[in-house]
């Protein structure tokens, strides 16, 4: 196939990752500006192999952004949700209004003359609403959107959507402001609307897992449950957690799998999506068994994407550091110094090479007398790790140390090895 060379690029590791920038008219539907998948492998044919893969995931997201509203933003469940909030507001007024009047001191009303007067003819009209004029429709639909806390572009075709919404639900509003009027209870079809729409989302899950997290939340943790949410909406909508069957999280289970991933990344992500409902329950918003406990993995397995890497024999290893690169350093250069020190670090310490890009001269430290090299997270400074548990200290290796990389650590101050992200 045709490969648009800007949508290939590497990473600090040097592994190829498809990168697509998100359609302007989608920033606010899918939530981010790139979709970046990695394509798990350094060799640029085998990239170009995988390229069709990403471009179909990638596509997929982009169609399925079109034909929704926005990322977990379901317009008439919205528009439903401030309705409710106007219902009540009314509900709590119309109470209020008798006791107030109950207050006040008697005065000459003829209460036997009033009952025997014949109560005023019904002039309503059969039920319509007129959305008025255009100005007007607009005004209320931002007023909403603010009170919903929305964020949409006037003009835009989620703005259309969420205008033809709030009509709906100005019109209801209306019909029942004309109920209470005469009297008589609000129509039960809006009361019902009203109600259904304040059952708790997926989304909502989501949000409030967030809050129970706070401020130890690793900006990582967060990227990856909002992945989790996302492909869970794309393929499913924002969907009430009461209507979630366990037959329908086990399809996403399976679909997670069936699109390479790991077992052990799936099983992770699952734990992310029941967090969400788990978020919901806690907070006694809705009263269910979570459809993703005791969800089972037994005899699932991966379907990867890529073969098992394989180590490097010795006659490999001993070529790759007889090479110019390793006999005769240019420490002056710093792209020279990155690849000779490295593989070298990598070699000697097992970390990963996009933990080793990220050293900095502070993480060079001596502990008890023996040198070593500090593995950490730097969310400010863009630097994190896999997972939590791999922020560790490790020690030198006595030939990094006879190598000289100790002295070459001391003459610089920040970072230790400058690599652009394409390199």
């Amino acid at each position: 196939m045709l490969v648009d060379m800007k949508n290939l690029t590497k990473n600090a590791a040097g592994t190829y990752v498809y990168r697509r920038r998100v359609p302007t008219d989608l920033l606010e539907v899918i939530g981010m500006r790139e979709l970046k998948r990695s394509l798990d492998t350094r060799d640029l044919a085998t990239a170009i192999e995988r390229f069709a893969a990403a471009q179909r995931w990638a596509d997929g997201l982009i169609a399925a952004a079109r034909s929704r509203p926005a990322a977990g933003d379901d317009y008439d469940r919205l528009a439903g949700r401030w309705l409710h909030g106007k219902l009540t507001a009314a509900a709590i007024e119309t109470t209020r209004l008798p006791a107030a009047s109950a207050a006040l001191p008697a005065d000459d009303f003829d209460a036997e003359a009033a009952a025997e007067e014949p109560p005023p003819a019904d002039t309503r009209q059969p039920a319509f609403y007129d959305p008025g004029p255009a100005p007007w429709r607009q005004a209320q639909a931002e007023e909403a959107a603010r009170a919903m806390g929305l964020k949409i572009r006037p003009g835009s075709r989620q703005w259309r959507q969420w205008q033809d919404a709030i009509d709906r639900a100005l019109g209801e509003l209306s019909l029942a402001d004309e109920a209470r009027a005469w009297n008589e209870p609000v129509p039960p079809h809006i009361e019902q609307r009203a109600a259904r729409a304040m059952q708790p989302t997926i989304s909502d899950g989501h949000a409030r897992w967030l809050t129970k997290r706070g401020d130890s939340l690793r900006k990582r943790t967060d990227h990856e449950a909002r992945y989790v949410l996302d492909l869970w909406l794309t393929a499913h909508g924002d969907s009430e957690i009461a209507q979630i069957s366990k037959r329908q999280v086990a399809e996403f289970r399976d679909a997670l799998i069936a699109d390479g991933r790991a077992v052990a990344t799936v099983k992770k992500m699952m734990q992310f999506f029941k967090g969400f409902i788990d978020a919901a329950i806690a907070d006694g918003v809705i009263e269910i068994v979570n459809p993703a406990a005791g969800l089972s993995f037994a005899g699932i397995k991966s379907k990867s994407r890529a073969p098992k890497r394989r180590a490097f024999t010795t006659d490999e290893l001993r070529r790759l550091f007889t090479d110019a690169t390793f006999t005769q350093p240019d420490f002056k250069n710093p792209m020279a110094a990155a690849k000779f020190w490295l593989p070298l670090l990598a070699l000697y310490s097992g970390a990963r090479q996009s933990e080793l890009i990220w050293l900095d001269s502070s993480d060079v430290t001596q502990i008890d007398g023996i040198d070593c090299i500090t593995i950490r997270e730097d969310a400010e400074a863009g630097r994190t790790l896999k997972t939590e548990s791999a922020a560790r200290i490790v020690p030198l290796h006595e030939t990094l140390i006879s190598l000289g990389f100790l002295d070459y650590a001391a003459l610089l101050k920040g970072r230790l090895f400058h690599v652009p992200p394409d390199a």
